[in-house]
């Protein structure tokens, strides 16, 4: 037993896995090859039953439930079969009952494991079976050690032919020695002699008469058989050897006959020797079928797999060697490995590992890079070991596996990671810029009001009317300004209008052309139509403006060529995979290049982060690209770049397309409408409720006005119904806009409201509906806007979108 446990455990075994589930194939599958056995798949009968016959597993492990014919039917088929019949069948399969067991069982199944199963059971029931083989192996060399025997005995018993014509009792003896059936006959077919331990009469050679005839005894006929060994000795006077087949089972005999002569030098009495060698036939086919299984594994396997010689000259390169590498068998074979797979740097590392091969030492598997015959370069995972036979060197086995895609599919993971942290920090900054532009559109709301109310009570001083008009266009400005910072986070919200967006590029390059040193050219690529885009006219000009700036910027000292063109493109999955959220479809492309000095490639993933630049103190700001980056991205766009330092950048914009009309200008502002209704205004922020409660007044409305919050409610709570109209602030202490919203509507739900803030995130998508109110306002707001907005609420009037 304990040599069966070692050989079962050193040799290697082919299992035939049967199951239509792929999940359940692969997982065992896997089992099997962490456990050092060679697996054959399949996932059908049919399969099963080709597979089986063309690669004659040492054991198959054979699901029932499958389509086609199944599993019980398969083991009936491969038990029909001469070829496969001894196959030993495990059923592995979901059916429990008794009845199917007992099915599985009587159709020549040896196990049958229930599924959902224990790993380490399957594989205790595959061992025990296996030993079966380890046991007719060691069976083999008992019948070859018994074989030896047998020839060194029969050329004994052929020497003293003499002495066992006159010792029958030492015959006798020598003939019970022997385990193989053993028989004397004479010329009357007589069995005289026999080791069978089954005659329940003993031969006497003394009474020929009365011993049992060969063939009546053993094969139950009537006369002397056909093909009969003994007959041949005694016609040719000869040794005579043959094998003889069962027709019913299939059991192979190997039979020797023997000449005995007597005193005279006649031909007296046959020694037949009749030893069954099946397994020894099985054997010797198993082996044949395992070394045509094991050329088939070096002809079919993705890999490369080289045998070398002790010099580590190539024996043996199968055709996973060939796709690799690009050698044909002839051309590689009593080449130095090396020499075929490696170059430069490859080669002086490849020959590190062939020393430590050389050496006897197994060269554990490590990433590398090796060459085709073309001179390319692949990356591979390489592993070799040596082989030692008698403990010398006798040769070694090479193994590469191509890991050139899995290389390349790692860079563009990469890529994608370095794409999501960018957007991560530019979503960072955004939050950052949200509150501050909170607090600096408070500062500009009171700016706006003041001014405008200055303007109001000016009267007809014109210089004093003019000089308020250039605070307000400051005002403005600086309103932009923080859109703009917004902009890259997607945090400001702009009016989008179905464009054309071919004159707003023509009319941006001629406004550009007068400010650009004549060094530089500008060529214009905008030929065909093109489809609508759904953008705001502003921000499409801030694009084209800041990508030209830049790039004009780079050809200042020595000039260049700025090309501009624009195309409508499809960009499919492949072109999107690396920008998450962005669909296939039409697209416009509007492509900037310049033959500037380049971005260098260092500061290419730096260059949409605000405040970032490369020009000189006092000559940029650092925002053009982060508000480009923004605007795109607002838009469900893409934006690439590509530069060569020295040569010059180009920058790809790519705008979603749309099929519609484009947008009209909306119609002139009206007259300012006021009213006599009270209002309730509540701002944190004393100065916008001094500026705002003056806009009011000054339209008509009577206003209550207070910085408190919680203060507002106690005053609407006292008289809940003298209050026509709430205007509130959104960020307040103690109770925001939308709670005080809520507190006055459980009194008053009729009543309308109005938010007017400077910035929050949960008025990002400026969507009245969203908090339950009639209208949103977004600090800075000028007074036409507010006064509008006012009356159209108090009207009652269909919601009206916030002003921006």
């Amino acid at each position: 037993m304990i040599g069966t446990a070692t050989a079962l455990d050193t040799e290697k075994y082919s299992l035939l896995v049967v199951d239509d589930n792929m999940t359940n194939l692969l997982c065992l599958q896997q089992i099997l090859l962490a456990n050092g056995y060679d697996v054959i798949a399949a996932t059908s009968g049919h399969e099963a039953l080709l597979a089986a016959e063309r690669n004659q597993p040492d054991l198959i492990l054979l699901d029932v439930m499958m389509p086609g014919i199944d599993g019980f039917e398969t083991c009936r088929r491969l038990k029909a079969n001469p070829v496969t019949e001894d196959i030993p069948v495990i059923f592995v399969t979901a059916l429990t009952t008794t009845k199917d067991m007992v099915t599985g069982l009587e159709l020549g199944g040896v196990d049958y494991v229930a599924k959902p199963y224990r790993n380490a059971e399957v594989l205790a029931r595959i061992k025990t079976q296996l030993k079966v083989v380890v046991l007719n192996r060691e069976l083999r060399r008992a019948f070859d050690f018994q074989e030896s025997e047998i020839h060194r005995r029969t050329a004994e018993l052929e020497a003293a032919n003499q002495a066992l014509r006159t010792s029958r009792n030492l015959l006798q003896s020598v003939l019970d020695a022997v385990p193989e059936l053993l028989i004397v006959v004479d010329r009357s077919f007589k069995v005289l002699f026999s080791n069978d331990p089954t005659w329940q009469v003993i031969p006497n050679p003394d009474n020929p008469e009365a011993c049992p005839a060969c063939y009546s005894h053993f094969h139950k006929l009537a006369h002397p058989c056909r093909d009969c060994a003994v007959r041949e000795v005694f016609k040719s006077g000869k040794s005579f050897e043959q094998e003889v087949t069962g027709r019913e089972d299939g059991r192979v005999w190997e039979i020797r006959a023997f000449p005995i002569y007597d005193d005279q030098g006649q031909l007296a009495m046959v020694v037949e020797y009749i030893r069954e060698v099946t397994a020894f036939k099985e054997a010797e086919r198993e082996r044949v079928k395992r070394r045509q299984f094991l050329e088939a594994v070096l002809e079919y396997a993705p890999d490369a797999i080289v045998t070398l010689d002790e010099k580590h000259h190539v024996i043996d390169w199968n055709p996973g060697a060939v796709r690799m590498f690009g050698y044909s068998p002839e051309e590689a074979r009593g080449k130095h490995l090396d020499s075929l797979v490696a170059q430069g740097k490859s080669l002086a590392e490849a020959g590190e590992k062939t020393r430590i091969i050389l050496n006897g030492q197994v060269l554990p598997p490590f990433e590398t890079v090796r060459q085709r015959r073309n001179g390319t370069s692949l990356h591979v995972i390489a592993g070799g070991s040596p082989i030692m036979i008698d403990r010398r060197l006798a040769g070694a086995v090479a193994v590469y596996t191509d890991i050139s895609d899995l290389k390349r599919t790692e860079q563009e993971r990469k890529e994608y990671e370095r794409r999501i942290q960018q957007l991560q920090k530019m979503e960072a900054i955004g939050t950052l810029a949200g509150g501050i532009a909170h607090d600096f559109n408070n500062i500009l709301a009171a700016v706006f009001g003041y001014a405008e109310l200055a303007i109001i009570r000016s009267g007809s001083n014109q210089v004093l009317h003019r000089n308020l008009g250039g605070i307000l266009e400051a005002a403005k400005r600086a309103k932009e300004l923080v859109q703009q910072i917004l902009l890259f986070s997607r945090q400001g919200e702009q009016e989008l209008k179905p464009l054309q967006i071919r004159p707003l590029i023509k009319e941006s390059l001629k406004m550009l052309r007068s400010s650009l040193p004549t060094t530089i050219k500008i060529k214009q690529q905008i030929h065909g139509d093109f489809e609508n885009v759904l953008a705001n006219p502003t921000q499409i000009h801030q694009i084209i403006m800041n990508l030209c700036a830049n790039a004009a910027q780079s050809m200042e000292e020595d000039g260049g060529v700025l090309t501009v063109s624009l195309t409508q493109v499809e960009l499919t999955d492949e072109d999107v995979r690396h920008h998450p959220g962005r669909k296939t479809g039409t697209y416009l492309k509007l492509r900037v290049q310049d033959t500037g000095r380049g971005i260098p490639a260092d500061l290419i993933g730096k260059i949409y982060n605000p405040y970032f630049t490369t020009k000189q103190k006092g000559q940029g700001t650092g925002l053009g690209l982060s508000v480009v980056h923004g605007i795109v991205q607002s838009y469900s766009g893409l934006i690439e770049v590509g530069s060569e330092t020295g040569r010059g950048t180009v920058f790809e914009v790519y705008l979603p397309a749309i099929e519609m009309e484009t947008g009209r200008d909306e119609l002139p502002v009206k007259q300012l409408p006021g009213g006599s209704e009270h209002i309730l205004l509540v701002d944190d922020e004393e100065v916008l409720v001094e500026v705002l409660g003056d806009m009011l007044r000054l339209l008509g409305y009577r206003v209550t006005a207070t910085t408190s919050s919680v203060g507002a409610l106690h005053m609407f709570q006292a008289k809940p119904a003298d209050f026509d109209l709430l205007i509130t602030d959104m960020t307040m202490p103690e109770l925001t806009g939308d709670r005080l919203t809520m507190e006055v509507r459980v009194k008053r739900p009729d009543l309308p409201v109005i938010i007017c803030t400077g910035y929050n995130r949960r008025l990002n998508d400026n969507n009245p509906e969203s908090l339950g109110v009639q209208a949103i306002l977004m600090k800075p707001v000028e007074q036409i806007e507010f006064a509008r907005t006012v009356r159209s609420v108090l009207d009652g009037e269909e919601k009206i979108p916030p002003a921006s």
